[in-house]
């Protein structure tokens, strides 16, 4: 992310009250206690070594330009005036802007990040931050506000109206907690089957709520500088998202472009999908929002947290045999990413796990689960959503490559327009 038409200095610090002026022999003597302190400020912020978040930065900012027991800076006039010409002569500090602009830059963490290792010695601190947390923030809610629960096994649930997240948390440095959020680790998801019915066509139903003109295909992988991609859906499409192509496609590439005036001044990142079993009834899934969820971070104080929206103070976790706690225990069972799906013809889904709750049986043959029994009168046709006698088994095509490179967008779509 590149910051433009405003200083790194200033996406980062608090903006200032406007105050009444000082008068300017109190200005004089407060510019004369700036160019005193400047040097030792200076010092200050170039030996940060590590910042968390905007709240930590600034707490650590401030600290380094403050002016101990100077009774000039008693009156809040003086004192936001000293601060102000502060902010701007440390901001021409050498290596300043490469500091701020390195946190800016930083990568979001992965939960195995190193900076995530050796856990066992904030044992202590694990123990006293295991609780809930309101994250209303003093904001009324008529809904209710978000909560936060810190489980014992190092997993989070922060249930709001309408909204359940999970993830895990970590403690960094002893200081900082971050909320890592459970994440695909791709945007996009391909399955498929050989589907004899299709021949050599191909069918490709797009599942999911992120598709757009922002989302775009390619049929095939990426072989040269400036691909041309296909917007996935207009606007005016409405469900099922389907597209049909004369032929079977070696590899899908999938992509995102997220500025809409982007059409190759930008790379971008390109997900290539191998179909070296020229599969030819597939899904593509999208997971844009799930895969660029950001860490939550909180600076750890005394039974409380302080985020970016302000400070929450712990309660504790709900009984153990509580309804509550078995929510909390089940919802934070985070299930890896399935390698198969199962649909019917429509499209409807099938959780293979509930097939003895079901009474399903596993034909090889038809690579499919099949009602062991099936419907007698008044069935809906085959390819009904309602008709579940059969679900078919879709693979997980697993073999993707990540590049970035510039497009061009091409002037039809994958879904053809309503």
């Amino acid at each position: 992310m590149k910051i433009s038409n405003m200083s790194l200095f200033s996406c980062l610090l608090i903006t200032s009250v406007l105050s009444t002026p000082v008068n300017a022999q109190t200005e004089d003597s407060i510019k004369k206690l700036v160019e005193k302190n400047v040097v030792e400020a200076c010092d200050c912020v170039k030996n940060i070594d590590y910042i968390d978040n905007f709240i930590d930065f600034n707490m650590k900012f401030d600290q380094c330009i403050q002016s101990e027991n100077n009774s000039l800076l008693k009156q809040e006039e003086a004192y936001q005036t000293y601060n102000d010409l502060m902010y701007e002569r440390v901001e021409s500090c050498g290596n300043f802007a490469k500091t701020v602009d390195d946190f800016l830059q930083h990568p979001e963490p992965k939960l195995s990040d190193p900076i995530y290792n050796n856990q066992k010695q904030y044992k202590e601190i694990a123990k006293s931050i295991v609780g809930q947390y309101s994250m209303s923030f003093g904001n009324y809610s008529p809904e209710g506000g978000a909560s936060l629960a810190l489980l014992d096994n190092q997993r989070y649930v922060i249930v709001g109206f309408g909204v359940v997240l999970v993830g895990d948390w970590r403690i960094v440095k002893g200081k900082y907690l971050h909320l890592i959020p459970h994440r695909t680790e791709y945007p996009f998801y391909v399955f498929g089957r050989h589907n004899t019915e299709l021949k050599d066509k191909t069918k490709i139903r797009f599942k999911g709520s992120g598709f757009s003109e922002s989302t775009l295909i390619r049929y095939g992988e990426i072989s040269q500088d400036t691909p041309i991609l296909m917007p996935i859906l207009h606007i005016d499409n409405q469900y099922p998202y389907d597209a049909k192509i004369p032929h079977i496609p070696r590899a899908l590439s999938l992509a995102y472009n997220s500025d809409y005036e982007n059409n190759d001044d930008e790379a971008i990142d390109i997900y290539t999908f191998d179909n070296d079993e020229e599969l030819n009834d597939l899904y593509v899934l999208e997971f844009n929002k799930l895969a660029r969820r950001e860490v939550m971070k909180a600076i750890i104080g005394d039974d409380e947290l302080t985020f970016d929206q302000g400070t929450t103070t712990k309660r504790p976790l709900p009984r153990a045999t509580s309804e509550n706690a078995e929510f909390y225990k089940e919802i934070s069972d985070i299930k890896p990413f399935p390698k198969t799906l199962y649909y019917n013809l429509a499209g409807r889904s099938f959780d293979s796990r509930d097939i003895k709750q079901y009474n399903y049986t596993f034909d090889d043959n038809l690579k499919a689960y099949v009602a062991n029994i099936k419907c007698h009168e008044d069935c809906p046709a085959a390819d009904d959503y309602d008709n579940t006698d059969i679900f078919y088994e879709y693979k997980s095509l697993e073999d993707i490559t990540v590049q970035q490179s510039k497009f061009k967008i091409a002037n039809t779509f994958a879904v053809p327009r309503d």
